[in-house]
């Protein structure tokens, strides 16, 4: 899903590979799948009431 890391990607996948490190930072996690031409994203994160 995110080949690479480096920022100057023909700004492709970048912001969603932010968006996976700033999930997988909280501890939660990300779902995706596309259907003909749309793309469906399902973040979930803990609630901060369990902590």
């Amino acid at each position: 899903m995110f080949p690479k890391q480096h920022p100057v990607i023909e700004k492709r996948g970048l912001g969603t590979y932010l968006i996976q490190r700033a999930v997988n930072d909280a501890e939660g996690s990300l779902d995706f799948y596309v259907e003909e031409h749309l793309f469906h994203l399902a973040i979930r994160l803990p609630s901060m009431a369990a902590q």
